[in-house]
């Protein structure tokens, strides 16, 4: 009988010991269950978090991309608009320098002219100037 009590508080004793180790080992699943859930919840909210971002750089990037075709659309137009100019520019100073010239030529005409004229009043003045030395030689003509 004794021995059956001292197996039976033996047995006791490891149940109660079983029992700790169980409750211990319970304890310890929830704590890990709770921070596994906590993990598990914070890496899904950092995955949302980077989606989001992630959707607004996407967002922000295609407006960049708008916002730039708009100005190189703008550039090619602006371009266009200046080769269009220089095309006018370039039309109008050929057409004032066909004037230019034309006026140039008639200048250098009349220069050549004057100075044809100018040779001859000079011829004309000196064989008169030479009469009248002839004339005033010969006595004709008194000075």
């Amino acid at each position: 009988r004794d021995q059956a009590q001292r197996e039976k508080r033996s047995l006791d004793h490891k149940l109660r010991e079983a029992q700790r180790t169980l409750e211990a080992v319970q304890s310890q699943r929830a704590e890990q269950e709770s921070m596994y859930n906590s993990l598990r919840a914070t890496h899904e909210e950092a995955i949302e978090r980077v989606n989001r971002e992630a959707a607004t750089q996407r967002e922000e990037i295609l407006h960049e991309m708008e916002r730039l075709a708009a100005a190189k659309d703008r550039a090619q137009d602006q371009a266009a608009d200046a080769r269009d100019a220089a095309e006018r520019i370039q039309e109008q100073a050929g057409a004032e320098i066909a004037v230019l010239k034309e006026e140039l030529e008639r200048l250098q005409g009349a220069v050549r002219h004057a100075t044809d004229y100018r040779i001859q009043q000079e011829r004309v003045q000196a064989v008169a100037q030479q009469s009248r030395c002839s004339l005033a030689w010969s006595g004709v003509l008194h000075v």
